[in-house]
């Protein structure tokens, strides 16, 4: 955009902010590509093209609930430009400055482009889409960078398996499979669907040893021997 200088020649103008911009964020997994991927495996059938896509989808879905979980805790980076907007303790300067959770009534606002946009509206984008990584922060930041470095087939197959069949962990009580972040359905389908998978045909991936660490999860669960599972509905 352009304009006369007062002096007659032309003056470059800076873009109007993108204000009200929303951040996207990726979608769950589906089952049925999962399931494929894991036919395809205990055929002995190695589909890279499909191992590609159910990888890359889970690590679109892992960057997504790490932006999320980062800006729930005042780092927030402009859907626009890329930039960190930092919420920080008033007074607070670099090095120092420690973020610290958004508030109702804050405004987001990048220093950079001058987007911004209610912390309110913000928190709607993900609020109830299983995008808050928790306590399995871990489990998700290791898959985001195990993954693109991961060349061959079978490594990206063991990192898919080991992440869908990763839980949720507290001090002391083991908390609901991450695969309820990441795969599509409601916690009792994820549940059920993860449940099935490792009751499936013998894997040629040699699989086997996270199906054993699943059953022995699930059975020393709280929340599975009191059978609380069976009547979770949240998607």
């Amino acid at each position: 955009m352009t304009a006369g200088a007062p002096d007659g020649g032309v003056q470059q103008m800076r873009p109007e902010p993108a204000c009200g911009v929303l951040p996207s964020w990726a979608p769950k997994v589906s089952q049925a590509k999962i399931r494929r991927l894991y036919l395809a495996d205990a055929r002995g059938a190695v589909d890279e093209a499909l191992i590609d896509e159910v990888g890359w989808g889970l690590w679109s879905r892992c960057d997504s609930i790490l932006s999320v979980t980062a800006a729930h805790y005042g780092r927030v980076a402009c859907p626009v430009c890329g930039a960190a907007v930092l919420h920080t303790e008033e007074g607070a300067a670099p090095p120092d400055e420690r973020c610290t959770p958004w508030r109702d009534g804050d405004i987001v606002e990048c220093g950079g482009c001058g987007w911004r946009l209610p912390w309110s509206a913000y928190h709607r984008t993900y609020q109830g889409k299983q995008l808050f990584g928790a306590n399995a922060v871990e489990a998700f930041a290791a898959y985001h960078r195990a993954f693109p470095r991961a060349a061959a087939p079978r490594a990206r197959m063991l990192l898919i398996d080991r992440l869908i069949h990763e839980f949720h962990t507290g001090l002391t009580e083991l908390g609901r499979p991450v695969g309820a972040n990441l795969i599509e359905g409601t916690l009792k389908s994820v549940i059920r669907f993860l449940d099935d998978l490792t009751s499936g045909p013998e894997s040629a991936a040699g699989l086997d040893g996270s199906r054993a660490a699943w059953r022995a999860k699930m059975e020393s669960a709280a929340w599975v021997r009191e059978g609380a599972w069976f009547s979770a509905d949240a998607g």
